[in-house]
């Protein structure tokens, strides 16, 4: 079940949105059981989830004061609560396990135009996270030993961006970032509660790009150059749930180069390019992840590669219709990758990969015939291998990259049939050569799944009822192993807008 409302009101130079959605997810779907033999079909059976079930709730203010033309003050405030059910992976099922995350974010934020003169702009934001997760697992079937844990992340920080006009054809941009995380973990075990050593990174950030246009050669060209450091000091926990002691200081530098090339060869025709350098720091959760789907590991490497791509998009357009078309081909050499894996028990644990090579190519179209008919598509195909001198894994596929997905979807759109509007959609999704292991010898089966949709609105009133079907093939499916997910599934939608009619009619 979903519900939610929300509501807008604007007088003078103030303007304020605020919502609130709610969520409520039995989860109590039939799957295909392997009793974790997938070679012996004779043991399979159906079964119906449990301990799978979601309450959700959401709330959302934001606020905007017109200080002058201008300039603009916005605040935003957002708060999530989540209690869930663990179910378990395979045959590790878990009847008790739970997890509940509180988290709590708000941001205000100043943006001048034309303060850095004509076509300036200027912003400046600050921000503050705050993320609780409760994991209890009693039994300590995920958790490898009974579990009742209480993980607290905070992120306080602040960006400046500013960007103007240098000529007619020089436009200059330059950002500067600086946060400081924190993460403290407490364990409880026989009604005493153990708070280990918090964790923390200072972090800060300076860069500037320079996008400049040459009419004659119709050439874009962007160079960037960023600079990232950082101060960590990592803590966190075992595997078996005995809290670590504060390491020495690690600290990270990295500067990020990149160029970026665009052609437009006619007006309907342009080419793209981009080469560059990227570093990735290892996310909290990556580091300290404690949720029965996830364990971090406090011991991961900054990730490093060099990257690019090249690609070409058409646009094409008449009284009829229009087609967009765009490719690329796309590649990266990285060092130290975080990968995830899942290990026996179904928890998926990042890892680095000492080198990885990635290659592929993708392409997407999005067409219109007509004021109803569209279709959107797209494909990806993708090679990722291990590099590294590991004799496991070397020359594998990388684990949960699939090596082919694409997905298509014709509709009809605001089809008039007297006072309302009609549309009508079909898609179809498919995804093959997933591994789910470095060694590549368990791989997810191939999948192709359709759906299809509805949506009737009657535009005066501001009702519309949505109905979509997902999996139309009632297909046993499953993202990783031991996590299946809902077959067949129905979902009907009504909405109700109180906005004036003429706004829902002409936006």
């Amino acid at each position: 079940r979903f519900g939610g409302a929300g509501g807008s009101v604007a007088g003078g130079p103030a303007r304020v949105y605020a919502a609130i959605p709610l969520l409520d997810v039995v989860g109590d779907f039939p799957y295909a059981w392997d009793n974790g033999t997938r070679n012996n079909p004779a043991d399979d059976e159906t079964r119906v989830r449990q301990n799978d079930e979601i309450r959700q709730g959401d709330a959302v203010v934001r606020a905007a004061l017109a200080l002058a033309p201008t300039r603009e003050l916005q605040l935003s405030l957002s708060g999530l609560g989540r209690r869930q059910g663990l179910a378990g992976f395979g045959t590790h099922l878990d009847p008790e396990a739970r997890l509940t995350t509180l988290r709590g974010i708000a941001s205000l934020t100043y943006t001048g135009r034309d303060d850095l003169g004509p076509a300036g702009r200027l912003q400046v934001q600050a921000y503050t996270i705050v993320s609780e997760q409760q994991f209890w697992d009693p039994p300590g079937i995920l958790s490898y030993k009974p579990a009742d844990t209480d993980d607290r992340t905070t992120t306080f920080g602040a960006t400046v961006r500013a960007a103007r006009a240098a000529t007619p054809w020089l436009k200059l941009a330059g950002i500067a970032d600086g946060r400081v995380e924190t993460f403290q973990p407490t364990e409880r075990r026989d009604g005493v509660e153990m708070t280990g050593a918090p964790s923390s990174r200072l972090f800060g950030s300076a860069g500037a790009e320079a996008d400049a246009w040459w009419e004659r050669p119709r050439l874009g060209v962007i160079p960037s150059l960023r600079w990232e450091g950082a101060r960590d000091v990592h803590s966190g926990r075992t595997s078996f749930r005995e809290l670590l002691p504060a390491g020495e200081p690690l600290f990270y530098s990295a500067l990020l180069e990149r160029l970026g090339l665009l052609q437009r060869a006619t007006p309907a025709l342009t080419f793209k390019a981009n080469v560059g350098r990227y570093a990735r720091q290892p996310s909290f959760l990556e580091l300290y992840g404690d949720s029965g789907f996830v364990e971090g590991d406090p011991n991961l490497r900054p990730e490093r590669a060099v990257n690019g791509d090249v690609g070409a998009s058409v646009r094409l357009e008449n009284a009829r219709g229009a087609l967009a078309i765009d490719g690329a081909l796309f590649g990266a050499a990285v060092s130290d990758l975080i990968q995830f894996q899942q290990d026996a028990y179904g928890r998926s644990h990042p890892e680095n990969v000492g080198r990885a090579r990635i290659l592929g190519v993708e392409a997407s179209a999005d067409g219109r015939l007509g004021p109803h008919g569209r279709l959107v598509a797209q494909a990806t195909f993708t090679d990722a291998r291990d590099t590294s001198d590991n004799t496991g894994s070397r020359g594998r596929q990388l684990p949960l990259r699939p090596r082919f997905r694409a997905y298509v979807r014709p509709e009809a759109r605001a089809v008039a049939v007297g006072p309302v509007r009609a549309g009508v959609y079909a898609d179809a999704d498919v995804t093959g050569g997933n591994y789910i292991d470095a060694a590549n010898f368990n791989q997810l089966p191939a999948r192709l799944l359709f759906g299809a949709g509805a949506t009737v609105e009657w535009p005066r009133a501001g009702l519309r009822v949505t109905a979509s079907l997902q999996n139309i093939g009632n297909s046993s499916i499953s993202d990783v192993t031991g996590l299946p997910l809902p077959g067949r599934a129905l979902f009907v939608t009504l909405a109700g807008d109180t906005s004036r009619s003429e706004e829902r009619i002409h936006p």
